[in-house]
């Protein structure tokens, strides 16, 4: 999975860069203190993740957002917590705010991880029901729904086993 760096403090950059050199799925590709250079990077690589911060010189986060010709993931990293609704109603899919605790940065790699497995696995799983697994188990002798392993029966209630 591949991300790039986008904030005009390069303080910021180094706590984001020392966070990802946790995560080996993660590669950076490239960090920017000017998002109108990160413009290059996006049209000729595929980046997965992008972390962004709001307030910079020569453009905001948001209007970088509203700009892109796709949109990876953005995970906006700021010092400001009254951009938060702004963010989320540019679909992003978290907000830090500085100072970036790792704590609080693994719960977004998390969020990451699990929104590229949907993206990459959705099409090729099976709409399932429970109901239907159910019936698949029992139907292959996996799973008796007469038979109780792991409890056993004392009185008028169950014991486990």
């Amino acid at each position: 999975m591949t991300c790039i760096i986008i904030d005009d403090e390069p303080l910021a950059i180094t706590v984001i860069e020392n966070h990802l050199k946790n995560f080996d799925h993660i590669e950076i590709v490239e960090t920017f203190n000017n998002p109108l250079k990160a413009y290059r990077v996006l049209e000729q690589e595929k980046i997965d993740v992008i972390f962004l911060d709001i307030n910079m010189p020569q453009m905001t986060g948001f209007s970088f957002i509203e700009n892109l010709s796709y949109k990876p993931l953005i995970v906006i990293t700021t010092a400001y917590r009254e951009y938060a609704v702004k963010s989320f109603e540019l679909d992003v899919l978290d907000y830090l705010v500085k100072p970036i605790p790792f704590n609080r940065f693994l719960k977004t790699v998390n969020k990451i991880y699990q929104q590229v497995f949907r993206l990459l696995f959705k099409p090729l799983l099976p709409r399932w029901t429970l109901k239907s697994i159910f019936e698949i188990l029992v139907e292959n002798k996996i799973l008796n729904p007469y038979e109780r392993r792991d409890h056993e029966p004392v009185g008028d209630r169950l014991q486990h086993a």
